[in-house]
């Protein structure tokens, strides 16, 4: 093995501005090629580093400043069919990217950060208290709305930890997340910004 054609973990995170854990889960998900020394450590390849930096230039350079991202986390396709209706209908302007859990929106905070994480708490693989706890120890502040079907103890333990995280029961109120959305990230449907002008 050549050292000079692989980096650390940390030389990839400081590389494309994300965490450390970040470039451990698109490792682990097969998103980089490394290999791992006996003493656990990721070595990722150079090239395939500089291949995934090149990639995250191109898919941010399309997007105009304008528009806030919005990061939907749900593992369920009806919902997500109505995530997708009611978004269309809206006509606000945002850019919508969904993960099925945790593990996903994980990667997904790491290719490109959110401006707001909707999500859902029990799903597979990575439910969404590991991924805010994640995103909490990496020290990722993102403003957050959980919606959610769990008990009101979970749910409160849940604020408990992080109390910017705003609590949603569902079924989902559409027309309440459509004024959360509106005022967390402050942005109008098009045609009344045009009426304002």
């Amino acid at each position: 093995m050549n050292r000079d054609e692989y980096l650390t973990t940390k030389q990839v995170a400081e590389m494309m501005d994300v965490t450390i854990r970040t470039v451990q889960l698109w490792a682990d998900a097969g998103q980089l090629e490394c290999w791992v020394s006996p003493g656990g450590h990721r070595r990722i390849r150079r090239d395939s580093a500089m291949q995934m930096l090149e990639l995250r230039g191109v898919e941010g350079a399309g997007i105009d400043p304008g528009i806030k991202s919005v990061l939907i986390v749900e593992d369920d396709r009806d919902l997500i069919l109505l995530y997708q209706m009611h978004f269309k209908r809206w006509g606000l302007p945002l850019d919508v990217r969904y993960a099925a859990n945790g593990f996903i929106g994980l990667m997904e905070i790491g290719r490109r950060r959110p401006d707001l994480l909707v999500t859902d708490l029990f799903m597979p693989y990575m439910d969404g208290f590991q991924m805010l706890r994640s995103l909490n120890q990496e020290g990722l502040h993102i403003p957050t709305i959980v919606i959610t079907g769990a008990p009101a103890g979970k749910v409160e333990a849940l604020q408990a930890e992080d109390e910017d995280v705003l609590v949603l029961s569902k079924p989902v109120d559409f027309n309440l997340l459509r004024r959360l959305i509106s005022v967390t990230l402050d942005v109008r449907k098009a045609e009344y910004e045009e009426v304002v002008k």
